[in-house]
């Protein structure tokens, strides 16, 4: 396979390297080689985990690996027991984030007081009960006398129309927001400046802790969640310790949010 000059230096395996590549520019192939790179050095697939965004990439990703590894047992090279990396190809830790800190969770799962079989619930469930969640409580707040003035405000802010689906959108993507740096919501309102910001924010609050129980009567836990508790685990060191010494290299697709970021960080502390 030919490389460009700046592909050459992603797949140099002695360094740590942050490749920055827009769709369709040869990404996955590079980090398809830097993976069989690896490989050749002695590394056993066992020891290498592979990030992806999502579990179609995840599946690719695999796919190409393994169409590379067969060629090189067909060819009959000698530099690796390809044969071998190819039978244990198919437990790779080649998967998404959230399968990575899933599987980080169940297996330390008391060290968080929590159980190993807890429930994941999906995006669309989650979206969906925080949808729900958000219409009942805006209803109770803006439906009390004692915040009429606060609602009158994001009346004028958002034209009347805060009961519509557009409204419920923006308060969620501002608790996301929250969530992904990492903020506690109690210090935030009592920092907030203006009487609405601590209004808008006292909303997102409940909501939030409105999931929370929600999850915790359930045993649930949801892809943020789980990011969360990985990082969490991988800052105690002699666990950190622990998976350095299984997995020897960590290569990451993507960087979709801080929560990857998080994860990754903590790992290579």
């Amino acid at each position: 396979m030919e490389f460009n000059r700046e592909q050459k230096e992603a797949l140099n395996i002695d360094k740590n390297v942050a490749l920055s590549a827009g769709a369709g520019s040869g990404k996955t192939r590079v980090l398809t080689e830097r993976y069989l790179r690896l490989l050749e050095s002695g590394i056993d697939v066992a020891q290498v985990v592979a990030i992806t965004f999502t579990d179609k990439a995840a599946l690719e990703m695999k796919n190409r690996i393994r169409e590379q590894i067969v060629l090189r047992v067909e060819k009959g090279e000698k530099t690796v027991d390809w044969q071998k990396a190819l039978d244990k190809l198919e437990k790779a830790n080649i998967s998404t984030i959230h399968s990575f800190c899933s599987n980080i969770v169940k297996e330390n799962a008391a060290l968080l007081g929590m159980d190993f079989n807890f429930k994941i619930i999906n995006d669309v469930d989650s979206k969906e009960f925080l949808k729900d969640t958000a219409a009942e409580v805006l209803k109770n707040y803006f439906s009390n006398e004692e915040y009429s003035e606060e609602v009158q405000l994001l009346n004028n802010l958002f034209e009347n129309k805060y009961k519509e689906e557009k409204f419920i959108e923006e308060i969620l993507k501002i608790r996301v927001d929250i969530l992904e740096k990492g903020l506690a919501f109690e210090e935030i309102i009592k920092n907030a400046a203006a009487s609405i910001e601590k209004f808008v924010l006292k909303i997102i609050y409940e909501i939030n802790e409105i999931y929370r129980e929600y999850k915790l009567k359930r045993d649930m836990l949801d892809y943020t969640d789980l990011q969360t508790r990985a990082a969490e685990l991988l800052g105690m060191r002699e666990l950190r310790e622990a998976y350095k010494k299984r997995y020897k290299r960590i290569m990451v697709d993507e960087f979709q949010d801080s929560a990857t970021r998080c994860v990754v960080k903590s790992y290579a502390a």
